[in-house]
């Protein structure tokens, strides 16, 4: 790469003081020391920021085995360990805090180098190239520091850094507050799902006097099919009026139903396979709560049945569009695990406590997905869920959850509105990761174009790099070497 006139290129070792060499820290830091020394870990920079609250603190004795590693404010982490080039300032409280092995501590030499320019360039594609070139190991990469070392710089006059710093700040604010935006749009893209839910079970998305109720004769048949229901489960332990209360959905629409899953759908619950006869490869994939994410199946972890056996439970095969959902820890942070079968997954087997709820001719397979997924199922599993460490809904949990029911042609409808807003919502999403992806590639193209020299101008009145250079290269060979002493081996 051709540079600036007044440019040079110079190894990292060069813009370090030679007292303070790029050096990597604490090997073993042994037990949390309260009251000890703070240490940075990779684990605990974000964002090129330290959380400084999650550090944990080492001995005094084992922090003074690796005092040469010890941070000085402005210092600069670069991660060399597992995710390699993550970069952080050391900022004025962890003035004496250290290092762990998986970090190397960079002391940009001020006469030289501005540390900020020096963060900056380690976040380039230049950078990035160098890390890249010298990684090793596969399973768990790492940089060796003498390769460190050695990368190049470039490096402009000190006026001209500090230009480029400025310049940098400015842009990457402006991208910061872009990508602040952008990471609004999936918590306002749920808002908006759950919205249309809500609307949706209220009767508020549609007009329901553009269609016919039901008839007395359906709302007769449904009253026999419930009250078989009741007689079915009488003595039994799964009481049908134990759910949130049908009072609950007073307000929906005139001509809607207040009724209870059980009266409109049958469940299905998996069965208690025996994990000796299980597969990672080979057989019919299991269907397990493992494998249920928020409105998708995640097959990364999977259990299958040689066909063998599967062909002895073809009562508990799963078609394309099945509904299912998982009954040990229903809800995580991503929301409900539910999800609809595509077509490549027809065939898999439903397992012990997972639910496969079906619909009758009462109520549209798309519409029964909409009342699981709306706050009326999620209100039944916070009110009804056991456990603490491993929360559990029961099959009577699901059948005892409140349904308010539109006419079929008005559940049609409702479907496809809430369709819609889901589509419209998925766009925004993909749009703003679309836009989010630009703005860490114009990041990249910004950084690559600062240190080509090629995002602020030269100024002939600065003085070149290399005179600087020779000036502080002859000074560091005046000066008197520093004794230098043994390392001491870390207390385990």
């Amino acid at each position: 790469m051709t540079l600036p006139e007044r440019w040079a290129t110079v190894s990292f070792a060069e813009v370090t003081p030679p007292d303070a060499p790029i050096i990597y820290g604490i090997l073993q830091p042994g037990p949390d020391h309260p009251g000890g020394v703070p240490y940075v870990r990779p684990t605990e920079i974000s964002d090129s920021t330290i959380d400084i609250d999650a550090l944990r603190r080492t001995s005094t004795k084992i922090a003074e085995q690796y005092a040469r590693s010890t941070l000085k404010t402005a210092d600069t982490i670069l991660t060399i360990v597992g995710t390699i080039g993550k970069v952080a300032e050391v900022p004025a409280e962890l003035e004496g805090a250290n290092i762990t092995q998986s970090s190397c501590r960079i002391r940009a030499d001020r006469a030289l180098v501005e540390p900020a320019f020096v963060r900056r360039f380690l976040r380039s594609p230049s950078a990035t190239a160098q890390y890249q070139a010298k990684r090793l190991g596969t399973a768990v990469p790492r940089l060796n520091i003498a390769d460190i070392r050695q990368f190049e710089l470039p490096l402009p006059p000190a006026p001209e850094q500090r230009r480029i710093v400025a310049k940098l700040d400015a842009l990457t604010a402006r991208l910061a507050r872009a990508r602040a935006e952008l990471d609004r749009v999936p918590g306002l893209a749920a808002k908006l799902r759950r919205q249309v839910l809500v609307n949706a079970i209220e009767g508020g998305s549609i007009n329901s006097g553009d269609f016919d109720g039901w008839t007395e004769h359906q709302r007769g048949a449904l009253a026999v099919r419930r009250e078989a229901y009741l007689r079915d489960r009488r003595g039994s332990r799964l009481r049908s009026d134990v759910g949130t209360e049908l009072e609950f959905l007073n307000g929906r629409r005139a001509g809607w139903l207040d009724c209870r899953l059980a009266d409109v759908i049958s469940l299905r619950v998996g069965y208690a396979f025996k994990s000796k006869d299980f597969s990672k490869t080979e057989g019919i994939p299991l269907v397990r709560g493992a494998n249920i994410a928020p409105g998708r199946l995640d097959w990364t972890e999977q259990a299958r049945l040689p066909a063998s056996i599967a062909s002895d439970f073809e009562a508990y095969s799963l078609a394309a569009g099945d509904i299912v959902i998982a009954m040990d820890r229903p809800v995580i942070s991503t929301g409900l695990k539910i999800a609809q079968l595509r077509p490549e997954d027809a065939g898999s087997l439903l397992v012990q406590r997972v639910a496969n709820p079906r619909p009758t001719e009462w109520i549209d397979h798309e519409y029964l997905m909409v009342v699981l997924q709306s706050d009326l199922f999620m209100k039944q599993i916070e009110i009804h869920a056991t456990g603490t460490d491993l929360p559990h809904i029961s099959g009577n949990d699901i059948l005892t959850t409140p349904c308010p029911l539109p006419p079929l042609d008005v559940q049609k409808e409702i479907v496809r509105s809430v369709r819609a807003t889901f589509a419209r919502a998925d766009r925004l999403e993909a749009e703003a990761a679309r836009t989010r992806a630009l703005i860490d590639r114009l990041e990249s193209a910004i950084l690559a174009k600062a240190f080509r020299g090629e995002l602020v101008p030269q100024d002939p009145n600065d003085e070149p790099t290399s005179v600087l250079l020779d000036r502080i290269r002859a000074e560091r060979a005046a000066a008197p070497k520093a004794k230098r002493g043994r390392r001491a081996k870390a207390d385990a």
